[in-house]
């Protein structure tokens, strides 16, 4: 039997659901590397702030 497509678009719309619910539940990263900006602390950093 063949879902037509309004029964598609609900499943898909659900199946989002789902997925956005999941990612909101994960808690913030707090890694160093995902914190600071790349080459903390060399000359190479994007952020003059952070160059050394």
């Amino acid at each position: 039997m063949r879902k037509d497509s309004k029964e598609r678009r609900a499943a898909r719309k659900q199946i989002e659901m789902i997925m956005e619910a999941a990612v909101a539940k994960d808690p913030p990263v707090k890694t160093w590397s995902a914190t600071h900006p790349a080459y903390y602390g060399t000359v190479l950093c994007p952020d003059r702030r952070y160059r050394k």
